[in-house]
């Protein structure tokens, strides 16, 4: 609703831009089987934005299917997807006789529920730029959320007096993904003199990461870091074991006594909410989107604490469906 009410109040490209919401049911069959209804009210004829969100369960992977289906057989006019977070992406990297990597499978999977038809697949920060190439060209399109979340940590640091802030990548893939888009917004925001690190490790498997230090373009920048409000840049937070290990590292090595993370995506599973809440977390703050849903996962012990601050991408969600439907550039919006 909330969603439908920022488009239709736009007045260009043209007024009135009509929003229509369908609702599947979903639910199981006596003998365990799932089934879905949905009428071709809203669909037949129609634009149609399937709308999900991550990670990737059993579950969720075969609704997103079963409503491709419908949209198809139901005849929209255009199917599109558009999901929080891409289902997999953790599976990224071919790490040979232990795993496969699934985005591309997991792209084949969607076109043929909907026999090919899907015109995009629109997804805020992917983990990695292979879950782009999974697809023919044009057709999965990120968009970065990153500004949201670094303007309103930079706004907080800010309000609290935080005199000097350094920025870190805790990877060279989050540099990678966003060096660029982040000194623009840090331009944008009249912002020149703020120091950048990239915390460089070597990634094994799975299971095994190396850190091997700091990087800057800067060398004097080094001296700052004692100093310094140091917030942490990723595209998501799964544990939180890479983030802290960092943070720890910052603490240890380089003196840093204030620590904030900044991540797009909040997988925030497994031992994470204990991690984040111990005495001898480095991490004070941490601030994600909603594009994977907060409730009902015990979160909101790290909400009451004030460790964890989210940010909901309703208001970015609204324009990216609103520009695929005028077919404007979705990318300008990183």
């Amino acid at each position: 609703q909330r969603i439908a009410a920022i488009i239709q109040e736009k007045e260009k490209p043209a007024r009135s831009t009509l929003v229509d919401i369908a609702l599947p049911k979903w639910g199981h069959r006596s003998n365990g089987e799932p089934f879905v209804q949905l009428s071709n009210t809203h669909i037949s004829g129609h634009d149609v934005m399937v709308l999900a969100g991550g990670p990737g369960t059993p579950e969720t992977l075969l609704q997103i299917m079963l409503i491709l289906a419908y949209a198809k057989g139901r005849h929209a006019r255009r199917i599109s997807l558009v999901t929080g977070y891409f289902p997999l992406s953790r599976s990224d990297k071919d790490e040979g006789s232990l795993e496969l990597a699934l985005p591309g499978l997991l792209y084949r999977l969607f076109q043929t529920s909907c026999g090919g038809n899907i015109d995009r697949i629109i997804v805020p920060d992917p983990h990695s730029p292979q879950i782009v190439m999974a697809g023919e060209t044009g057709v999965i399109t990120p968009v970065s959320l990153m500004r949201r979340l670094l303007a309103k940590a930079l706004d907080d640091a800010q309000k609290l007096r935080k005199e000097h802030i350094c920025l870190l990548f805790p990877d060279d893939g989050a540099h990678k993904t966003f060096a660029k888009p982040v000194y623009s917004i840090l331009e944008a925001m009249g912002i020149e003199s703020t120091p950048i690190f990239t915390a460089y490790k070597r990634r094994y498997n799975s299971k095994t990461t190396q850190h091997l230090g700091l990087g800057t373009d800067i060398e004097s920048n080094r001296a700052l870091l004692p100093n310094s409000l140091v917030i942490t840049m990723d595209d998501e937070i799964a544990t939180g074991g890479t983030n802290i290990s960092v943070a720890k590292a910052l603490r240890e090595v380089h003196g840093v006594s204030s620590i904030w993370a900044i991540a797009t995506h909040g997988i925030l599973c497994g031992s994470a909410v204990e991690r984040f809440t111990a005495e001898d977390c480095p991490i004070e703050r941490v601030y994600i989107t909603d594009t994977i849903p907060i409730h009902d996962r015990g979160l909101n012990t790290l909400i009451e604490k004030e460790i964890l601050h989210v940010i909901s991408w309703v208001p970015d969600l609204a324009n990216i469906i609103f520009f695929h439907h005028w077919n404007m550039n979705i990318r300008e919006m990183r």
